[in-house]
C-alpha cells in the first residue's frame, strides 16, 4: 500500500525532478534504501542535470557500504562538474576507513581516469591513493593530473608542499625534485628548492626525533649524521649562491647556521653565519631568530651579560611574532635567574603567565613558584640557578654536584624537590634508569612537592616503557596518573601511551 500511494504521488507531476526526490526521501526515512534508490534513479534518468541526484545516490550507496557504486555516482558528478571535486573528497573521506571502502573506490576512480582521463578525475584519484597511504602512486597521478590540467608543476608544487606537512618526507622530497627538474622556469621554482633543502633537513630530524632517546627531557649534545646534514647544508650553499641577496638566500643561511648549532653543535661556526643573516636582513623574522639563537650560544659559552643583550634584540627586531617574543623573555628571565637576579627573574616570569596559552608558560609557571617559595633562602636558591645554569652548559658533573647538595637536604622542601627531578633527568642522560626511577617514584607520591606529582609521574611511566620496556609498569603508571591526576597537563599524552600499550598488547 505505501508503494502504491508512493507512486500515485509521481504520477501527479512525473515530469518534476522534485517529487522524485520527496518520495525517495520518504523511502529513506522508512529505511527503504533500494526503493529509495530505484526512485532517485527514475528521477535522474530524465533530468538534463543528472548530478542533482548524484550526491544523494552515492550517500545512500556508502551508507550500505555499496562502495562501488558510490564511486561511480561522484566519478559521474566529478566528470560534470570539476568544481564539486572539494566536496566529493570531504564526502569519501568520511567513509574511506571502513572495511573494503578504500579498495573498492581506489579501483572505481582509477578505471574512470583511465577511460575519461579529466584532470578532476586524476585529482580525485592522487586523492584517494594519499588517503590510503599509498603515497607514490598518489605522486604519479599528480603527475598526470598536472599533464591533463596544463598546470605547468603548479599541482606538483601543492602535491609536495602538503606531502610536507603531513610529515612524509621521502615523497615531498621527491617531488619537490621532479618540480625542480622538469619546471626550471616557474616563478615557484625558489620556493620548491628552499622546500627540496627543507624536506631533506627536516627527514634527517625526524630520524633523529625517532630515535631510541627522543623521549628523555634532556639529552647531551651528541653529533648524529653528521654527513647527511652536511649535505643539507651543501643544498642549502647551492640555494644561496643561485639567489644571492634576496629572502631565499637569508632563509637558506638562517637554515645553514640552525644545522651547525642545534646538530653539528659548531657553535663558533653558526655564530658566524647568523651575523651574516643579520647584517643581510636586520628587520626581518630571520634575525629576530638569529639574536635568539646567538643568545642561546652565548649562555653555552657563560657571557650572560652578552645574552641578555642579544636577547633584547630579539624581542625588539620583530615585535609581532608572540612565539619568538615569548621565548625571548622566557629566556631572559631564566638568565637573570642564573646571575641571581631573582626579583627581575620573577617579574618576567610573571608577565609571561599574562597569556597562559603560550609555550613557555608552564615552565613560568614552575620558576614563579620556586623562587616565590625558596626566595628568602637566597643562598640555597643561587646554587640551584647555578646548577641550572651548568646543566644547560652541559656540565654534566659539576652540575650534578651542586643538585645532589640540595636534593640530600630534606629541609629545602620545595628546592629539594626541584633538584631531586632535575637528579633525575640527569640519570636518564646516563640510561641509569634504577637511580632515576628511585628519585621519581618517591616524587610522584610525595604531597609537600606536590607540584612534580603528575610531572615525574609521566616520566616514571615513560621509564618503565621506553627506558626499561617494563609495558606492565608503564602501563600501571599511566593508569595511576589518569586517576590520580585527572587535570593534569600531561593527562592526554599519558592515555596515548596507554592506548597504544594496550593495542600492542592486543
Amino acid at each position: 500500500m505505501v508503494y502504491e500511494s508512493w507512486e500515485r504521488g509521481i504520477k501527479t507531476n512525473p515530469n518534476s525532478y522534485i517529487v522524485y526526490r520527496v518520495i525517495a526521501n520518504y523511502a529513506i526515512e522508512n529505511r527503504l534504501f533500494d526503493k529509495a534508490i530505484e526512485f532517485l534513479n527514475r528521477g535522474k534518468a530524465f533530468v538534463e542535470d543528472p548530478v542533482i541526484f548524484s550526491f544523494d545516490l552515492a550517500n545512500i550507496y556508502s551508507v550500505n557500504m555499496r562502495f562501488e557504486e558510490a564511486a561511480k555516482e561522484y566519478c559521474l558528478l566529478v566528470s560534470i562538474k570539476p568544481d564539486q571535486v572539494g566536496i566529493v573528497k570531504s564526502r569519501m573521506q568520511n567513509y574511506f576507513s571502513r572495511p573494503g571502502a578504500a579498495e573498492a573506490t581506489i579501483k572505481v576512480v582509477k578505471e574512470i581516469s583511465e577511460q575519461k582521463k579529466l584532470p578532476a578525475l586524476y585529482d580525485l584519484l592522487s586523492f584517494c591513493y594519499s588517503l590510503n597511504g599509498m603515497f607514490q602512486q598518489a605522486f604519479e597521478t599528480t603527475i598526470q593530473y598536472d599533464k591533463s590540467a596544463k598546470g605547468n608543476g603548479y599541482f606538483l608544487f601543492v602535491f609536495a608542499q602538503e606531502s610536507y606537512r603531513n610529515k612524509q618526507f621521502d615523497i615531498a622530497a621527491k617531488s619537490f625534485k621532479y618540480f625542480i627538474d622538469n619546471f626550471p622556469e616557474s616563478t615557484l621554482l625558489p620556493i620548491a628548492r628552499i622546500g627540496y633543502s627543507r624536506t631533506l633537513e627536516d627527514h634527517l630530524n625526524s630520524r633523529l626525533d625517532n630515535s631510541s632517546d627522543s623521549w628523555k627531557p634532556v639529552n647531551f649534545p651528541e653529533v648524529l649524521y653528521e654527513k647527511e646534514y652536511l649535505d643539507v647544508i651543501n643544498s642549502y650553499e647551492l640555494l644561496a649562491k643561485s639567489y644571492p641577496d634576496n629572502a631565499t638566500d637569508v632563509e637558506a643561511k638562517f637554515r645553514i647556521a640552525e644545522i651547525y648549532f642545534t646538530r653539528l653543535h659548531n657553535y663558533t661556526k653558526a655564530d658566524s653565519i647568523y651575523n651574516i643573516v643579520i647584517s643581510k636582513s636586520p628587520f626581518s623574522n630571520f634575525t629576530s631568530l638569529s639574536y635568539l639563537a646567538k643568545a642561546k650560544i652565548s649562555i653555552k659559552e657563560n657571557r650572560l651579560a652578552e645574552a641578555l643583550e642579544l636577547l633584547e634584540r630579539s624581542g625588539q627586531t620583530d615585535p609581532g611574532d608572540l612565539q619568538i617574543l615569548n621565548e625571548a623573555k622566557f629566556y631572559f628571565g631564566l638568565v637573570n635567574f642564573w646571575r641571581g637576579d631573582f626579583s627581575q627573574s620573577l617579574n618576567i616570569f610573571k608577565e609571561i603567565l599574562n597569556n597562559l596559552n603560550n609555550d613557555f608558560a608552564n615552565d613560568a609557571i614552575e620558576y614563579s613558584a620556586l623562587i616565590s617559595t625558596s626566595k628568602k633562602d637566597s643562598s640555597n636558591l643561587a646554587k640551584y640557578a647555578d646548577a641550572e645554569r651548568l646543566l644547560f652548559q652541559n656540565k654534566l658533573q659539576e652540575s650534578v654536584v651542586e643538585f645532589k647538595t640540595l636534593a640530600d637536604n630534606p629541609n629545602l622542601f620545595v628546592l629539594n624537590g626541584f633538584a631531586n627531578y632535575r637528579l633525575a633527568e640527569i640519570f636518564l642522560i646516563k640510561d641509569d634508569f634504577f637511580s632515576a626511577i628511585q628519585i621519581l617514584e618517591k616524587l610522584s607520591n610525595d604531597e609537600k612537592v606536590a607540584i612534580f606529582a603528575d610531572k615525574s609521574t609521566f616520566l616514571l611511566g615513560k621509564t618503565f616503557q621506553f627506558g626499561l620496556s617494563d609495558l606492565i609498569k608503564a602501563s600501571e603508571t599511566y593508569q595511576k596518573l589518569l586517576e590520580k591526576f585527572p587535570n593534569s597537563l600531561y593527562f592526554d599524552k599519558a592515555r596515548e601511551y596507554l592506548n597504544a600499550i594496550t593495542n600492542k598488547s592486543g
